[in-house]
């Protein structure tokens, strides 16, 4: 071969090295332009440097000078965002959407002149122009033949671009892409890369679309419990208790009817009475089963009539999470059911992963995170400590050599830090020697893994560590748990659940206050700013709905569709005009023109027994407010005409259920005592409040046979405890149409007269409305009851006005306060309450604080002079009678 031909050769293998570098740029633009579209992913975003970086040492080898400085560009912007991983802000944003359309420039300059690539290029200009009313569709040229023959025979001239092509009909259809160039020649591959799997499934993870209907059946499944048993009063207990979590629980009585919707829908939670034991083992296959086809871990949960070894064991080879030997106390079962529904995804598992090379990182990173994970990924064990006590990992997942600091090393100094001694720390390395391994566990790690490692056995010893690490913690002595927020932005979990509370009170339907809904319509701002800005401004308004709402009220931010705030102290018709003049205010103040706000009210007075349900109300009236711009919830839910069915076939079978919350004195007093709540149990499973039965029972003029009802199961329930060496006091809410009834006194007598009860065991609580209303029959009533030995108790003592109505009025052995302003008593109402409760016990009352969700709260009442202290705080409602009010008293 003369040198000529070597001189040529070379030249051409440089033009098609460059035309395959081309293409690679081109593809690594437009997976820069998909991160500006569809918002940052720290994954892509290191893969992006790297790759950027990479295609920047094979430009210089092949003398494409034209495309290293934008590639250099971008790798050095990208750069201090990949070395720790984190996110770019709004102005890095705009500097990478500036190097992306210099990097697409520079790929439109730079093509090689041979012959190829302006064959392929004419190619494109004309797929993209042809006027046939198909787009994509290409009449391919006359000389298609020789186009796709071996690379001997040779390349005929470029196909002109603005040659007119034959009528659409003849339109022979060709795959063709629209963002990359079609090549008439392939470039040569990429060189293989040894990390190629690792990267490839991080890019997979990363830019897959969010299944959203497959996250929502997840979520519902998540919210279910099946329970394969007898009814009776435990599984009532545990229906009611895991309502309160918003569980809901579906009984079945038969095993096939079980297998068959376990097979269809998998729950969050399986429950196998102990009359059911035989059928174990066909239920745990199931649920094995189950658990290799959806996301969310199915736990499985046997009741036993024995403890025997032979019972434990076939529990556990059955896939068991729980073992119960009956019989056990009812908050026991409770408990232990509550830590299985605690291990969900509601509350992800916080995995911080340090390893030093970014590969194997994105790889354990990425593993995790579709085992449904949180985690925190750092390439410099230097950082560790400044992450620690924000992040509050539950595991800790480290390589044994790094670079600075070591990981026995590291693992010395966490343990060193009192709040992660117990901290589980899992060594996953490659080092194959024993001996290292034993050094690495006695420097503080409690287990070591070998790579490499199959995703699954890294999943499953992760998971198998947090899980034994969160049951220890729930299990241990601990210091008193942080008060819950009594106002500011808090999760929406958070938010829902002190909600159910309010609404779970008999007097739910009655009290100030509502849910707000802030409801925002982005889509306009969506397409002028963008994602990331959009994100921003979102935030930015909460801050403003943050300081309009102020203090006294919770705020929880709902993805993008708005804030939902709860508010306590104002009634109905003032909160929708303060909720007017506040929508004017922010709206006037937007930084985001392109915003559309807002609100949706719905006040306790409509009368929604469930949280959830309140929200989309809530939600659904700030999507229907329109110009006016803020709509008020006026029906609630639309009446449910067969729960008065419900309620008459409830007060024939003995079909309610009650549960009962401890009234706790301050000053030491032993005395076993709870306020009587009232449940019903719907067909669909879900459990309804006072709020709801009450309203039902009054329209269909049931509430004297509902009281009597209640008060008859109450009378059972003081006999069977006196008989039993248990005295208790239990408070009972009669309605105003009982204390109108003279024959209501005259049933109760002759209840009484039936049976041996206790002094002083019941206390009958009237509403203070409900005396304003009618004076004459309420001092009637109370008199009446007095006489029979029942205590009397009135609530909704809001302030000193109310109290001096009280002390005028029948007298009373109880008073219950009303809950309070929302946002803390000021100096002088503190000064205001004292006066009260001291009027009160200058006329021979005691004084019940409702309501209590924190110490801090208790302890203030305390010093004002209340008697008793009822609420969350204390302990929530439930079916048991079994509170230590010995362990309680001060």
């Amino acid at each position: 071969m003369q040198a000529e031909d070597i001189d040529v050769a070379d030249a051409e293998s440089r033009r098609r090295a460059q035309a395959a570098l081309t293409n690679r740029v081109d593809r690594l633009r437009a997976r820069g332009q998909r991160l500006l579209e569809e918002g940052w992913d720290v994954n892509t975003l290191i893969l992006l440097a790297d790759d950027a970086n990479r295609l920047v040492e094979v430009g210089r080898h092949v003398g494409a000078e034209e495309l290293i400085e934008p590639l250099v560009a971008v790798a050095e912007l990208l750069e201090p965002f990949a070395r720790p991983p984190q996110l770019p802000d709004a102005t890095t944003r705009d500097a990478f959407a500036d190097r992306i359309a210099a990097l697409a420039g520079a790929c439109a300059g730079f093509r090689p002149d041979d012959p190829v690539t302006l064959a392929s290029q004419a190619l494109v200009e004309r797929t993209r122009s042809e006027e046939n009313g198909f787009p994509l569709l290409v009449t391919p040229p006359a000389d298609h033949a020789q186009i796709h023959a071996p690379a001997s025979i040779p390349m005929q001239a470029p196909i002109p671009a603005q040659t007119a092509g034959p009528e659409p009909s003849a339109a022979i259809a060709a795959p063709a892409a629209a963002a990359d160039p079609v090549f008439l020649s392939e470039p040569e591959p990429d060189p293989p890369r040894e990390d190629a799997p690792l990267v490839a499934a991080a890019e997979t993870l990363a830019d897959a679309p969010a299944t959203t209907d497959a996250a929502g059946e997840a979520a519902r499944e998540l919210a279910l419990c099946y329970y394969l048993g007898e009814a009776g009063e435990l599984v009532r207990a545990i229906t009611q208790h895991l309502a309160l979590r918003g569980i809901s629980v579906e009984r079945y009585d038969r095993v096939d009817a079980l297998k068959n919707q376990l097979s269809r829908h998998p729950p969050g939670l399986v429950v196998v009475d102990a009359g059911f034991e035989t059928a174990l083992d066909q239920i745990g296959a199931l649920v094995k089963s189950a658990r290799e086809r959806v996301v969310h871990r199915v736990h499985l949960a046997a009741f036993s009539a024995g403890g025997d070894l032979g019972a434990r064991l076939q529990a556990m080879r059955a896939g068991c999470d729980a073992f119960i030997a009956l019989p056990a106390a009812t908050p026991a079962i409770l408990a232990r059911l509550d830590e299985l529904a605690e291990a969900q995804v509601a509350d992800p598992y916080r995995i911080l992963i340090i390893e030093d090379d970014r590969t194997q990182a994105l790889f354990a990173d990425s593993i995790l995170r579709k085992g449904g994970m949180q985690t925190l990924t750092l390439t410099s064990a230097l950082t560790v400590f400044d992450e620690l006590d924000r992040f509050r990992p539950d595991l800790i997942l480290m390589d044994l050599y790094m670079p600075d600091c070591d990981g026995m090393e590291l693992t010395a100094l966490i343990r060193e830090r009192e709040a992660f001694v117990s901290t589980p720390i899992v060594f996953l390395s490659g080092e194959q020697s024993a001996d290292k391994h034993f050094e690495a566990l006695s420097a503080g790690g409690d287990d070591f893994l070998s790579k490499p490692i199959r995703p699954k056995h890294l999943i499953s010893a992760v998971l198998n560590r947090v899980r034994r690490a969160r049951r220890q913690q729930r299990r241990a002595p601990s210091a008193p748990p942080e008060p819950r927020p009594a106002s500011g932005t808090v999760e929406q979990a958070q938010l829902l659940e002190r909600l159910s509370g309010l609404l779970a009170m008999d007097d739910a339907g009655t009290r100030n206050g509502g849910l707000l809904f802030f409801g925002i319509d982005t889509s306009a701002a969506q397409e002028r700013i963008g994602w990331s800005r959009l994100d921003r401004a979102l935030g930015g308004l909460g801050r403003q709905i943050a300081d309009a709402v102020g203090a006294g009220a919770l705020l929880t931010r709902c993805g993008d569709r708005g804030y939902a705030v709860l508010i306590q102290d104002r009634d109905a018709p003032t909160l929708a005009s303060w909720a007017a003049a506040q929508r004017a205010r922010i709206v006037e103040a937007l930084e985001e023109p392109a915003f559309r706000l807002t609100i949706g009210l719905c006040p306790f007075s409509v009368g929604i027994g469930d949280a959830a349900a309140m929200l989309d109300a809530a939600e659904r009236a700030a999507a229907e407010a329109g110009l006016a711009g803020v709509s008020i919830v006026r029906g609630a839910v639309p009446v449910d005409p067969a729960l008065g069915e419900r309620i008459r076939a409830a007060l024939k079978g003995d079909g309610f259920d009650l549960v009962f919350q401890p009234i706790v004195s301050l000053h030491g007093e032993e005395q076993a005592q709870f306020q009587v709540l009232l449940r019903l149990a719907g067909e669909d499973g879900r459990l309804h409040t006072a709020a709801e039965i009450i309203p039902a029972a009054e329209r269909e003029g049931l509430m004297s046979e509902l009281d009597q009802c209640v008060l008859a199961r109450c009378l059972a329930i003081a006999a069977e405890r006196h008989r039993l060496d248990q005295p208790l006091r239990l408070f009972v809410s009669q309605s105003a149409a009982s204390t109108r009834d003279p024959a209501h006194l005259d049933w109760l007598q002759s209840q009484l007269a039936q049976g041996e009860h206790p002094g002083d065991w019941l206390s009958i609580d009237l509403r203070l409305a409900d005396l304003d209303a009618d004076l004459e029959a309420a001092q009637r009533f109370v008199a009446g009851a007095r006489a029979l030995g029942v205590l009397v108790t009135i609530s909704g003592c809001d302030n000193l006005a109310a109290a001096n109505r009280i002390v005028a009025g029948p007298p009373a052995d109880f008073v219950k306060l009303g809950p309070g302003p929302a946002g803390g008593r000021t100096g002088a109402q503190w000064a205001e309450l004292k006066d009260t409760v001291a009027l009160i016990h200058e006329h021979g009352g005691r004084v019940i604080a409702p309501r209590i969700e924190d110490a801090r709260g208790a302890a203030a009442l305390w010093s004002a002079g209340v008697d008793y202290i009822q609420g969350n705080f204390v302990q929530q409602a439930t079916g048991d009678l079994g509170y230590d009010f010995h362990a309680s008293a001060p």
